[in-house]
């Protein structure tokens, strides 16, 4: 940019502040709103790649039933397959099983008592597989002894402090000693696979404890992850086949239902939220991370068209300027430069301020997103690109319609007032363009807030309020659990407690079941949990048919099966009561009772078949408390809890918190989507305050002399206001038909969905009329009361 140009620019700025302070503004906001949804795309997309051969890297999954109906998806296989995979496919260059452990860990160092959550068991490949450098220790063979482990530089800082931590020992599950031999840097937070702790897989096989982990060493038991690293140029779907026949090789028959597939590293976290048992990996949906982006590109384009109209807008008030510029000798593309110098420089001022106003949102946006963004991240090659590119087209688009329009009329006619603005089509179009996207935006919003509202108070077929979670699991409280109960039913504010292996809100464990007239290869899955008699009064839960669990029947505990309404489905039974059934490998009974059903799960899903048996596996306490004096009866649990386990930390959860977890993603989709639908309503009200102020200006003389004549105020502003109002019904008019189709598409997500009622649409498009009105009518009534011969005053 010349000298010249440069002065022309900012005289031009100052000679129109209010434009070019709107002008700014505008596009400071969408700047500044695409480059923090750009980081957090940016930084979601790139999960996992920090791993050399993330390319090359797989997870086996495996589809179970997968033409039937009740196809589903997981990542558990056999504990045998990594070692096969590396010895018998030369395709395979490294394979390594992973089984974080299902609980958090009570880990100790002397007197120090520790639960960690992601402790894991991995084979020594694991760190030769993945890039997770050690700060201390050779990752080649510090996985490779009996009892040796891996931990976080923030693990060995908690045991620790500063000293140094290797060969130092560490007690585990079932006081396991382990050896510390390597320190891990902090796991990047763009990892979807996090571990505190990684206990060499030659542990569980010591012939000490071999028994204890046997289940994770076979065949019939499938319960690890299993990763490989392929051979560049591997066809992992033709490695899948081949993976396939090794499993239907050396698995039972009753498990040929299994097809194993190949699932690349990079799609691990942003395409698992239909894989059953993928809790242990960090994920996201896929679906939100691609509507950020074009949430922010509808802002930028509102705040462009802005500027394109204030640009179109403010082009024959610079007639003059441009006729003087030719007689002096001008060329057309001196013309074209100094316009979009003027462009550029005004995008630049702008672009400058967004990255002010990013780096002050930052912290916050994290917390919105649960990210963390860096602002040392817009120093990326990748980002500077995108950012430099963003400029560029931004600055084009702006100075495109003043620079041609403006360079290629003749300098008589600016003189001669020869010039005619022509039709408004663009700017009207471009209006009409900003309030379609605005309201696509608004009933979005309406229509997601609808959705979690219509979540949050379904009804479950439970009772979730007041109901508080204690975890026994890998705590000395499992064999105590029946003293334990006891002990804490004595607390009045405690209205009854159950035992099960599993809570609703968790992967509940999926096993064959035999129904009566079947075959063992006959066998369909279904999820089971184990429970005691007190489930259904706990919880709430409606019988249906027969009777539940009863304590006062021994039988029960060999030979009674409860199954929901799901189930009775699911079998086509007219008349389950009394049914034969079989739990492969668990149970075999029949049918005494049918409950009603509930859902354990996401409401994206359907309720699926569920089986209970009457099993002490007390792996979680629920605890319905009553809802006054909280605080007295968390007190009187902690205290008894430290009677009966002195060494484990004490801790619960509520489960309607833990519930709610399952839709993180889309309260954090309905933040994300309010907040930027108010910004680009208000960039676009910005824009529409601008053209009001500028028409008004251009037809001050006509609002004269119609006043004079007897135009009362009304009829005025009815005038000004008249045109705005028609493409904002037009914008209605585009936008609803988009909007349904859109919600739609996102409302497929889930089973449990809300119609899309008809007052969502109507809302919608009077709050657009309504905020474009008023926008407008502050210039209307301006111009209406002003004094007539104020405007018919000659230059």
């Amino acid at each position: 940019m010349t000298s010249y140009h440069f002065k022309l620019a900012l005289r031009n700025l100052r000679r129109n502040k209010t434009f070019s302070i709107t002008n700014i503004l505008g596009i400071t906001i969408g700047l500044a709103s695409c480059i923090l949804i750009g980081l957090y795309t940016f930084n979601e997309l790139s999960f996992d790649t920090f791993h050399l051969q993330h390319n090359n890297i797989y997870r086996i999954n495996k589809i179970t039933n997968e033409n039937s109906p009740q196809a589903a998806k997981d990542g558990l296989t056999p504990g045998q397959l990594a070692p096969a995979l590396e010895k018998d496919l030369p395709e395979v260059v490294h394979a390594a099983r992973f089984r974080p452990w299902f609980n958090d860990m009570l880990v100790s160092h002397d007197s120090l008592h520790l639960k960690l959550s992601n402790v894991a068991y991995a084979d020594p490949t694991f760190l030769e597989i993945f890039d997770f450098p050690l700060l201390k220790g050779n990752k080649n063979t510090a996985l490779t002894a009996p009892y040796s482990a891996v931990i976080t530089a923030s693990v060995a800082q908690r045991f620790f402090g500063n000293a140094d931590p290797i060969g130092k020992t560490l007690l585990t599950l079932h006081d396991i000693p382990v050896k510390i031999t390597g320190i891990a840097k902090e796991i990047p937070h763009q990892s979807s696979i996090q571990f505190s702790i990684l206990i060499s897989w030659a542990t569980i096989t010591a012939p000490a404890h071999a028994d204890q982990f046997f289940w994770m060493n076979t065949w019939t038991t499938q319960a690890n992850y299993t990763f490989v690293q392929l051979r560049e140029g591997t066809d992992p779907v033709k490695l899948g086949a081949k993976v396939s026949a090794m499993m239907h090789k050396n698995m039972p028959e009753d498990e040929f239902q299994y097809r194993p597939y190949l699932q690349s590293l990079d799609d691990i976290y942003l395409r698992s939220s239909t894989i059953q048992y993928s809790d242990f990996f960090k994920k996201n949906n896929k679906k939100v991370i691609y509507i950020l982006p074009v949430i922010a590109a509808f802002i930028l384009i509102i705040a462009a068209f802005n500027f394109i109209n204030f640009s179109t807008a403010l082009a024959l008030s610079r007639a003059k300027e441009t006729g003087v510029q030719k007689i002096l000798g001008a060329q057309q593309r001196q013309l074209i430069g100094q316009f979009f110098s003027e462009s550029f420089l005004l995008c630049s001022i702008a672009f400058m301020l967004a990255i002010c106003i990013v780096s002050i949102l930052l912290p916050g946006f994290n917390n919105l997103t649960n990210s963390q963004l860096d602002v040392v991240m817009l120093l990326k090659p990748a980002i500077i690109v995108g950012m430099g590119g963003l400029l560029l087209i931004i600055s084009l688009l702006a100075g495109l319609y003043p620079a041609v329009f403006l360079s290629q009329f003749k300098a008589k006619d600016a003189f001669r007032k020869a010039l005619k603005p022509g039709n408004n089509y663009l700017r009207k179009s471009l209006v009409t363009t900003q309030f379609t996207m605005s309201i696509i935006l608004i009933i979005a919003t309406f229509g997601v807030q609808q959705q979690m509202q219509y979540l949050f108070k379904k009804d479950l077929g439970f009772n979730k309020e007041q109901v508080l979670v204690l975890e026994l699991a890998n705590t000395n409280l499992e064999a105590k659990s029946p003293a334990f109960i006891t002990a804490l039913k004595q607390w009045s504010g405690v209205i009854n407690i159950t035992a099960t292996d599993q809570i609703p809100g968790q992967n509940f464990n999926g096993f064959g079941i035999i129904p009566e007239g079947h075959t063992l290869e006959e066998h369909l899955m279904a999820n089971l949990l184990q429970t005691d008699a007190n489930f259904l009064k706990t919880y709430d839960i409606h019988l249906t048919k027969g009777r539940f669990f009863s304590s006062d029947m021994p039988t029960d505990t060999t030979q009674a099966i409860v199954i929901n309404e799901a189930m009775v489905a699911y079998l086509n039974w007219k008349e389950p009561i009394n049914q034969a059934l079989e739990i492969h490998e668990t149970l075999k009974g029949r049918v005494i009772g049918v409950i009603k059903d509930f859902n354990i799960a996401s409401l994206r899903e359907k309720v699926q078949p569920l089986a209970l048996i009457l099993k002490s596996n007390p792996r979680y306490l629920s605890i319905r408390i009553k809802p006054e004096d909280v605080p007295a009866t968390l007190a009187f649990l902690e205290k008894t809890w430290q009677q009966f386990e002195p060494q484990y930390p004490f801790e619960y959860h509520f489960l309607d918190e833990e519930l709610n977890q399952y839709y993180r993603s889309d309260v954090r989709l309905l933040l994300v989507l309010s907040i930027f639908t108010g910004l680009a309503v208000y960039i676009a009200c910005m824009g529409l305050f601008g053209l009001s102020m500028y028409t008004v200006r251009q037809r001050i003389k006509e609002i004269g002399i119609r006043k004079v004549l007897g135009a009362t105020t009304v009829s005025i502003i009815s005038l000004l206001s008249k045109d705005t109002l028609k493409l904002v019904l037009i914008a209605i008019f585009i936008a609803t038909p988009v909007a349904w189709w859109v919600m739609r598409q996102w409302l497929q997500e889930f089973a449990y969905r809300i119609e899309l009622n008809w007052w969502i649409f109507v809302i919608a498009g009077v709050l657009a009329v309504l905020i474009a009105m008023l926008t407008v009518s502050s210039q209307a009534i301006r111009a209406a009361v002003a004094n007539p011969a104020e405007s018919l005053k000659s230059e």
